[in-house]
Parts: structure tokens; C-alpha cells; sequence
């Protein structure tokens, strides 16, 4: 799974990692698996953690999926859209325990805590 970011526009963009739009190496001003001073093309094992990577980093950016992979693959697009949600009292900490991802989520402003695998 990979993030786009792109640093002038604000936006960061999911894609698979099949994508044909995914660039083979480093550009002058974006970098892949990396930062430059227009962005870069970051690398995350699944969808969780490249969503984990929006929430703490690139809240303020304007998130967006790719049309290609999307129009291939539908669960990106849903899954981005079921994180609507989250907002900046949201705290979230992705673990991995013997090979399954579970999500935490403490809502400090709501005064709970949930934890679902």
C-alpha cells in the first residue's frame, strides 16, 4: 500500500500496490519511500498502517484514493471511507500481536476506551 503525498496540493492519495501510477524511482522534488520539498511516495505493509500514517501525520491534508485502483479493487475506497470519523481527540495505536492487526482507540474527549481485532 502506498501514501502520495504531495506537499504544495495539501493532499495525500492511497494507492495499491499494483498501481501502474506507483513511479519506479525518485523524482527531483518527490522521493520514493521518502520526502522531498514536494512530498514523496511512502510505503506501508497494509491499508491499516498507511491510514495509521494519515491519521498522525497528514490529518490537514485532504485525503483521496486512487481512481485506477479503486475502479480495481473496492475495499481501498471503503475503507478509507469508514475512517471518516477519526478526529484530532482520537488517539490511535496500531499493534500487531502474533500476526493480527488490531486497531486501539481512546477518545479522551468522550471518556472511552475500545479495542477491537
Amino acid at each position: 500500500m502506498w501514501l502520495n503525498v504531495d506537499i504544495p496540493t495539501k493532499k495525500v492519495t492511497i494507492h495499491e500496490d499494483d498501481c501502474p501510477y506507483i513511479p519506479k524511482g525518485d523524482s527531483k522534488y518527490k522521493k520514493l519511500n521518502g520526502l522531498l520539498r514536494d512530498g514523496g511516495w511512502l510505503n506501508y505493509k497494509n491499508r491499516e498502517e498507511a491510514l495509521l500514517e494519515y491519521e498522525h501525520n497528514y490529518r490537514e491534508y485532504e485525503r483521496g484514493y486512487c481512481f485506477t485502483c479503486d475502479n480495481r479493487k473496492a475495499p481501498t475506497k471503503n475503507l478509507i471511507d469508514s475512517t471518516h470519523h477519526l478526529s484530532e481527540d482520537v488517539l490511535l495505536d496500531l499493534r500487531e500481536e502474533s500476526g493480527n492487526v488490531s486497531w486501539q482507540y481512546t477518545a479522551s474527549k468522550h471518556g472511552f476506551e475500545e479495542e477491537e481485532d
